[in-house]
């Protein structure tokens, strides 16, 4: 199985960490904040942290990193009708420390429980800022069982095969 990763920084070859493909932001995907107009010639992460503003901009982006990681009932389905991705970032759990930690695992094991129940699809990236932030696909399985998921749901979620299509219809423009 081919795994992939969003990380925030450039370097040469991830493949040492076992990944097929990695995308670097700012190169490969492009993330926006609310008000900010998208790049149609190429993947783009929307994040914000209120479910409504997500909502109004359904159709400009593919993945949508809920930072707030609340739960929100016509936010799912929507996504699910349209067939877009949550992105739940691992590094949330990486960087942060103490209680911090303990709410963020807390919040994103609630978040992937609901995203199952309602079937709606995400994927998990570690958004790492460095080389040391990066984490290999089976380090980030371990976390993807520690917020609730099974083995193969965590590495379905970083399969290269799940997102394979959407990065495809941007690299055939």
């Amino acid at each position: 199985m081919d795994f992939f990763d969003i990380v925030n920084f450039d370097f040469k070859d991830f493949s040492k960490f076992g990944f097929s493909k990695v995308f670097v932001a700012g190169k490969d995907v492009f993330f926006y904040k609310g008000g900010e107009r998208r790049d149609a010639k190429s993947p783009s992460i929307f994040l914000s942290s209120d479910a409504k503003e997500m909502i109004k901009n359904l159709k400009f982006f593919d993945f949508f990193y809920l930072q707030s990681y609340d739960t929100n009932l016509e936010l799912a389905t929507k996504l699910k009708k349209r067939k877009k991705f949550f992105l739940v970032s691992i590094g949330d759990i990486l960087f942060s420390k103490g209680i911090e930690k303990a709410n963020k695992i807390a919040k994103m094991s609630k978040f992937v429980k609901f995203c199952n129940f309602y079937d709606v699809d995400f994927i998990l990236a570690t958004l790492a800022n460095d080389f040391y932030g990066v984490r290999t696909p089976r380090e980030i399985e371990r976390i993807g069982e520690i917020i609730g998921l099974t083995r193969q749901q965590a590495r379905f979620s970083i399969s290269l095969e799940k997102v394979g299509d959407i990065f495809e219809k941007y690299s055939q423009r």
